[in-house]
């Protein structure tokens, strides 16, 4: 008689949270909607256009990664994945619908867009309460993953490489690269997604003392997908190295939150990754 009692007690909780959760979502979306409307006194047929059909493009592509994960990894709670790729949206919708607003006209890189995601993500962990800050990875590393990520650190910063053009680093690139892309993107992905489809789908894989799943595998794709596919002009355009280089970064990042249980070194590594070559050519031609 207890189980019965029990299932109905959990169900309508898990429901409630649900529910809380996707309202969070558009209103965070919505938000971005209205501020970007006002902000621009209208919103150009161009902007709606890239917010609805390059999101559809994104999703899109990832159905073939989806569909494998579901057949293989038959997750347990569809409503986390939903949510997970709720999140996404909210946060694409915040990037795109609230990108470089005309009272910023001076500023080359997408300071409005980044900062209003960042904030939304925040208030979502906080408000939500379906997920804890600490599950998420704000926290300290777990004993013993030190190694694995000094190695790493100087693995990936090799990779980015030096680059020295001829003209100075833009100090405006320099601070974005240092720091919006990093915490924007790796409390999205790394953080809320990647917690939420690990519910769904385990992680039942060890790769190099990491416990690993089908989010680790969805929530790279999806990074790749987001940084190599865009409409412009009304034109799609697919870069496949633009796709494949961030897609294998997710992977490296995704390693080191599930091997170290924090979120901070894969802030670091990213934001390090991104930089390295602007801060290389700062030292060689200076800052502008």
């Amino acid at each position: 008689m207890n189980i019965p009692l029990n299932q109905t007690q959990i169900q309508p909780d898990k429901a409630s949270s649900s529910r809380r959760g996707w309202l969070l979502i558009s209103v965070f979306t919505l938000l971005a909607l209205v501020f970007g409307t006002l902000f621009r006194g209208s919103l150009s047929l161009q902007v709606v256009g890239v917010w609805i059909l390059e999101g559809a493009a994104i999703l899109a592509c990832l159905t073939p990664v989806m569909a494998l994960a579901v057949w293989r990894g038959k997750p347990g709670e569809w409503q986390d994945v939903g949510l997970a790729l709720g999140v996404w949206f909210m946060n694409f919708s915040c990037l795109v619908l609230m990108r470089k607003l005309p009272i910023f006209n001076d500023l080359q890189w997408n300071w409005t867009g980044k900062v209003f995601a960042i904030v939304a993500s925040l208030a979502f962990i906080g408000l939500w309460r379906g997920i804890s800050w600490r599950e998420t990875g704000f926290a300290g590393l777990r004993k013993g993953s030190w190694l694995p990520l000094i190695v790493l650190t100087l693995f990936w910063l090799a990779l980015s490489g030096p680059w020295i053009g001829n003209d100075p680093t833009k100090t405006e690139t320099l601070l974005f690269q240092l720091t919006m892309p990093g915490i924007d993107e790796e409390i999205v992905y790394r953080g809320i997604m990647l917690v939420l489809l690990n519910r769904a789908f385990g992680t039942p894989w060890k790769v190099l003392g990491a416990s690993v799943g089908w989010g680790w595998i969805l929530t790279s794709v999806l990074f790749g997908l987001i940084h190599g596919i865009e409409f412009n002009q009304f034109q799609f355009q697919f870069d496949i190295l633009g796709i494949i280089t961030p897609g294998l970064g997710g992977i490296l990042m995704g390693w080191i939150r599930e091997r170290t249980d924090s979120l901070y070194p894969a802030i670091l590594l990213h934001n390090m990754g991104n930089a390295t070559q602007y801060i290389v050519n700062a030292l060689v031609n200076g800052l502008a």
